[in-house]
């Protein structure tokens, strides 16, 4: 019905989460992964930008290092919220992006972990174990963005 749509729509000041917008999909399963990705993907097209704007600074010889600083944080931040949702367990997007791959039986056993998510995920923070997962995530994600920034790099130098 159209008044059940415009909540979504016109009203932010409500709470949305993914089970409401879950039973809006035409695919629920598939189409949940696409939405988990949009938010890592607008973290690594904010990192990408703010690491254009590092060497736009650099090739128009601005000797400011605040703005450098600022675009290396921007950077920074973006990689690490990108490598942080995309980490394997519910209710983060990698969690609902492994959900939506594994096979129906897998996937609803997987779904469950979710009420304990972040309790899972404080526990790793506090052991020192999410490490093992952000590194190379981060490097990873900071060698892709460096190859889709080469071709600026190349245009400005």
């Amino acid at each position: 019905s159209r008044r059940r749509h415009t909540r979504y729509i016109g009203d932010w000041s409500s709470d949305v989460c993914s089970s409401d917008l879950f039973s809006l999909l035409r695919h629920p399963k598939k189409d949940m992964a696409w939405v988990a990705l949009a938010g890592p993907m607008a973290n690594l097209l904010m990192g990408l930008l703010w690491m254009a704007l590092f060497f736009v600074l650099d090739a128009a010889d601005i000797d400011e290092a605040y703005f450098y600083e600022v675009a290396r944080a921007g950077v920074k931040i973006n990689l690490i919220l990108f490598a942080f949702n995309m980490f394997p367990l519910p209710p983060l997007d990698g969690g609902r992006i492994l959900t939506s791959v594994l096979p129906n039986r897998y996937a609803f056993r997987f779904a469950r972990l979710e009420p304990y998510g972040f309790f899972i995920m404080i526990g790793l923070m506090m052991l020192n174990l999410l490490n093992y997962w952000m590194v190379p995530v981060i490097s990873g994600a900071n060698v892709l963005l460096n190859i889709l920034i080469s071709p600026l790099k190349f245009l400005l130098t």
